[in-house]
């Protein structure tokens, strides 16, 4: 009745858990979610968003300049936890120097950095850059806080330096590109997102060159996006569904995992309680199949909500986790057979041996001469504690015992106590000469 209980506790958090499961996965993906915009008024995303019904906001003036974005891409060299930067090969005629790129700080312009700004009229530094090497060029107008230290260390040359109020916005936090994109000879195109950020601010400008198409696959979980003036062509669908290709491979392959878990509960564990020389499954596999259900689960519904992987990536995910489970199992069941061979050897070794005991213990009982009963004794008790295990080099001399332990028997039932003390002196050399050669041949 108890093991009863407990198969039907199993069975209950088993389906317990597939229903949990089901509703996050199943009845989570039912909702559609739209992605919310902020668009520049007139813009190609404002009408964008009107014919795709999304939620939208219209930017200010003011907020305009703010979520105006310009990602820039330099050649430069990293020294002593400084970088220095070496070349511009982007086409802007405003270039913004990051104030860090890769979380270190940008501190110089190396020498052939000037010369090779061709398309760039208006050079913005950030307050921690120190040091301009490399020849003035009058053309080119350098920008600074007005607290640098740049400016009183070359108010005296021939740089044109002017002065970058704190009115004036300019964004020297973007040096890393959370973004994938594309560059051809006219304008960039954005293909991925790899940040996590709920605000997705869209770039207007990339190296100079006008972001001008955006895909909304990739957008992730972001709750608002922002949208610039470039983009003119907008790709994929701004409704998140999470009906996916990956959603599918997991929800197969954990309804397997669950199909598992039900087998080995009602099948398997009971037949392996019943009838333990069977050795269905060992401790090590029953805890595989319970391991294997949890990191399916877990895998497939993180896959669904929180990982932006590809569905053949999913796969092979799966794939590697069902694996490993078999391989668990497989390993088992080998180490189970090898159990079960040696158990067999061992008994096949000591089945003649255990004959041989069975059959003498209850000799001395059967004498009615004390002297010659304790005689007996001591022989019967010599045979219990001989080796039990046998070899084929002592089948000889096991044979002589077991038929000199019958002349005994015939012996002590016929009473001959002259043919009882003989045969007791010739079983017992007998025995001695198998314990030495047992103790000689291990």
């Amino acid at each position: 009745m108890r093991k009863k209980k407990q198969i039907i506790g199993l069975n209950f958090f088993v389906i317990l858990v597939a229903i949990a499961y089901a509703l996050i996965m199943i009845l989570g993906n039912v909702s559609v979610a739209k992605s919310s915009v902020a668009t520049i008024s007139g813009s190609y995303g404002e009408q964008y968003a009107i014919e795709n019904h999304l939620n939208q906001v219209i930017l200010a003036d003011s907020e305009q300049v703010y979520f105006d974005q310009r990602y820039e891409l330099f050649d430069y060299n990293v020294n002593d936890g400084k970088i220095t930067l070496e070349n511009y090969s982007g086409k802007s005629s405003d270039l913004v120097i990051p104030k860090s790129i890769g979380g270190v700080k940008v501190t110089a312009l190396g020498e052939n950095f000037i010369s090779s700004l061709d398309t760039v009229k208006n050079v913005y530094l950030p307050l921690n850059l120190r040091e301009i090497l490399g020849e003035v060029d009058t053309n080119i107008t350098i920008h600074c806080p007005e607290n640098a230290t740049l400016i009183a260390d070359y108010k005296e040359t021939d740089w044109n330096i002017e002065v970058v109020y704190d009115s004036d916005f300019i964004n020297f936090e973007l040096g890393d590109i959370p973004f994938q994109y594309n560059l051809n000879e006219a304008n960039a195109e954005i293909t991925r997102y790899d940040g996590n950020e709920e605000l997705v601010v869209i770039p207007s400008y990339i190296n100079g060159y006008p972001v001008t198409t955006v895909s909304m696959d990739f957008l992730g979980t972001a709750e608002v996006i922002v949208i610039p003036e470039t983009v003119t062509n907008i790709t994929g669908s701004s409704v998140q569904v999470l009906y996916s290709p990956v959603f599918m491979i997991e929800l197969i392959f954990t309804i397997f995992a669950f199909v598992v878990a039900l087998i080995t509960v009602n099948v398997l564990l009971p037949r392996y309680r019943k009838n333990t020389e069977e050795y269905l499954l060992t401790g090590n596999q029953m805890v595989a199949v319970i391991l294997y259900v949890i990191v399916q689960t877990i895998f497939g519904i993180a896959a669904t909500y929180f990982l932006m992987i590809s569905a053949f990536i999913a796969l092979i995910i799966s794939l590697i986790i069902i694996g490993g489970f078999v391989a668990i199992l497989m390993l088992g069941g080998a180490g189970r057979k090898h159990v079960k061979k040696v158990e067999a050897h061992v008994a096949e070794k000591t089945s003649r041996m255990k004959a041989i005991k069975d059959s003498s213990k209850n000799m001395a009982s059967e004498v009615k001469n004390p002297e010659l009963r304790k005689l007996v004794q001591r022989l019967v008790d010599e045979i219990r504690f001989s080796d039990a295990v046998s070899r084929a080099d002592l089948n000889d001399i096991e044979s002589e015992i077991e038929d000199a332990i019958q002349e005994l028997k015939k012996s002590i039932s016929a009473g001959d106590e002259d043919a009882i003390k003989n045969n007791v002196e010739c079983t017992m050399q007998l025995v001695k000469e198998r314990n030495i050669r047992c103790k000689s041949g291990k």
